[in-house]
């Protein structure tokens, strides 16, 4: 009776082990899951085409194949449903394994609000492990002070694709400036400098001024915004209040003596050919492709200059495909270690143009323009670069601060409605709640 009991029980452990084997068998592995949350088109084509490009050439080196693509829409409820399902997915450890993101000042919250706090909130894998054993990009040559702001104490937890900040440029004939980073904002303004003070405004418009910021890009006056470990802002309220009305009152007084006896000069953000931007202008005295310029970039309150990262990537925490994820990652990085060419279609698939590449030995030309960088205008550059003392990754936090600064602004010109101080403090008591809260 032992023996047929004994036999049973074996046979029944047998039969449950086939049919969940058969079951595994039926059932095929998840593909690699990508989400672009990136502009429609590039340079030359849709984002669509130019990414199923770029997946068929990995496929044919050996990378992944079948992989589902899932496109954001830019905007509208159809954005916001499929923000709300991705944040539900990744919140139950599901959801896509590599997101792909491409942000602006004035588009709507993007799947990680707060991406720096996501870091945090460990959502990111850490990519250190496959940096080491990278076979496409030049890693060790991305510019570090910019690849720092996606680290944490685990690791590179996201991948800065792109970095950007204001700058404003004279021809160098007629204005100095060499960039440093133990200058501050309120040195621009207190020092009697006309040509610092006039890039200190961050929205010129006089005759003089051949070019304005589409954003003020006020954010990047306070340098790092947040301690996003402790969940902490790193500038008071009286420090918000202030430089505001600072800054409002300098764009008020913009078409005064004091800028309109300076040179002509106009401001961009720093970005491959910014400063062909002159030539397109009808105001008198256009500045020229080729001239030699003075590059002078907007310095925030603790000295240097803040960057910030528009255009991000990161691989979730959850994913069971890290490998071909990063595999993905590093192929759009890519270099060639010999020639130092990239490919500029792929380059710009997520910058589209808006922001200097995370490696510095990529050639800094622009596909927008005939002519690529002077080798002094690039020295230039390079200097403003080299005084980066903070970068943000932009987020919910920058842009509450560039719509608090449109609505102050508004306000002190009549057009709006409204308390300054008012708008000033209740911004900086949401910051602080939706910082706790993310």
């Amino acid at each position: 009776m032992k023996k047929w009991m004994g036999f049973l029980l074996v046979s029944l452990i047998w039969a449950g082990m086939a049919v969940l084997l058969a079951g595994c068998e039926g059932k095929e592995a998840a593909p690699l899951r990508i989400c672009l949350d990136v502009e429609e088109k590039t340079m030359n084509s849709s984002t669509e085409r130019t990414f199923q490009r770029i997946l068929e050439d990995i496929e044919e080196d050996g990378g992944p194949a079948g992989v589902q693509v899932e496109y954001i829409p830019r905007d509208g409820v159809e954005r916001e449903t499929a923000l709300t399902r991705l944040r539900t997915e990744v919140m139950a450890g599901e959801g896509p394994d590599l997101f792909l993101f491409s942000t602006s000042y004035w588009r709507g919250e993007s799947v990680f609000p707060m991406p720096e706090k996501a870091m945090y909130n460990d959502l990111f894998l850490p990519l250190d492990s496959y940096i080491e054993k990278a076979r496409f990009a030049c890693w060790e040559d991305f510019n570090q002070a910019v690849l720092e702001a996606g680290r944490t104490e685990k690791g590179q937890m996201l991948v800065p694709l792109s970095y950007t900040f204001p700058v404003t440029c004279f021809r160098r004939t007629e204005a100095g400036h060499t960039p440093a980073r133990d200058i501050t904002w309120q040195d621009m303004l207190d020092g009697g400098d006309p040509v610092l003070e006039a890039a200190a405004i961050l929205g010129g418009g006089g005759d003089n001024n051949l070019s304005t910021l589409g954003n003020p890009n006020f954010d990047g006056i306070f340098g790092q915004l947040a301690d996003y470990a402790r969940e902490e802002l790193l500038f008071t309220g009286e420090e918000l209040a202030d430089c505001v009305q600072r800054q409002v009152r300098l764009y008020e007084e913009e078409n005064g003596e004091s800028t309109a006896q300076l040179p002509s000069y106009f401001q961009s953000y720093a970005y491959p050919g910014f400063f062909s931007r002159g030539d397109s202008m009808t105001q008198k005295n256009p500045i020229k492709t080729g001239e030699e310029l003075t590059v002078i970039p907007a310095y925030s309150k603790n000295g240097g200059v803040t960057a910030t990262v528009f255009h991000y990537a990161c691989i979730s925490a959850s994913t069971k495909h890290g490998e071909e994820a990063f595999y993905v990652l590093d192929y759009l990085l890519r270099r060639d270690k010999d020639s130092y060419t990239q490919d500029f279609t792929d380059l710009f698939l997520f910058t589209n143009m808006n922001g200097l590449s995370i490696d510095t030995g990529a050639p800094l030309a622009s596909i927008a323009y005939d002519q690529p960088i002077s080798d002094e205008n690039k020295a230039a550059l390079d200097r403003a670069v080299d005084s980066i003392t903070a970068v943000n990754i932009h987020g919910k936090l920058n842009k509450m601060l560039a719509e608090l600064y449109s609505r102050c602004e508004g306000i002190q010109l009549g057009a709006e409605e409204g308390d300054l101080a008012e708008q000033i403090q209740e911004t900086y008591r949401v910051m602080q709640m939706e910082l706790a809260e993310s």
